[in-house]
């Protein structure tokens, strides 16, 4: 494809970690991954800008979107980024309940017009917060498309080092 590689995380089950707990023995490779993602990110060509804003997503789920993207948002907030996370799923808002924070207000109020203020939430580690995908919609993608969600995203950029969303699968398969 001629794109440079970033990085490589390894695969490993939800047992094995916690992405905003301390690094142990077990977890050290994959933080040190996200330390390498985070370093060729920062200062790969054109880091010079600021309010950098990244998607994460693949085609199908189960492919560590949810991982990848709070992966790198720790690594980044404990470097000191104000870094926000976006959970952007508005149909299973993975994100929102690893945090514990379904049910919050986020995404989905913020594009509704509710302060973007009310709609972020703290996490554990420092520098980090996290907008919650907010209530969960049955046609989520009609709630992304709107223009308002242009407006949320450049306030956000205005607001943090970075915003990383948690972007749902490209690929819908039904069950």
């Amino acid at each position: 494809f001629g794109v440079p590689l970033l990085g490589m995380v390894p695969r490993v089950t939800a047992q094995q970690f916690d992405l905003l707990g301390t690094e142990t023995p077990v977890t050290q490779r994959l933080f040190e991954a996200y330390r390498v993602l985070r370093t060729n990110l920062t200062l790969g060509a054109g880091t010079g800008r600021t309010n950098q804003c990244l998607m994460v997503t693949s085609s199908r789920e189960a492919e560590g979107k949810t991982t990848t993207s709070m992966g790198l948002a720790v690594s980044l907030a404990q470097n000191g980024a104000r870094v926000l996370l976006v959970d952007a799923d508005l149909r299973r808002a993975s994100l929102s309940r690893l945090i514990g924070s379904q049910g919050s207000a986020g995404l989905a109020e913020a594009i509704d017009g509710e302060a973007v203020s009310k709609c972020v939430v703290s996490t554990r580690v420092q520098g980090l917060s996290l907008m919650p995908a907010g209530s969960l919609r049955q046609s989520p993608a009609e709630t992304l498309n709107r223009a308002e969600l242009l407006g949320v995203i450049a306030e956000l950029k205005s607001l943090y080092d970075w915003v990383i969303v948690d972007a749902p699968p490209v690929l819908h398969v039904g069950r």
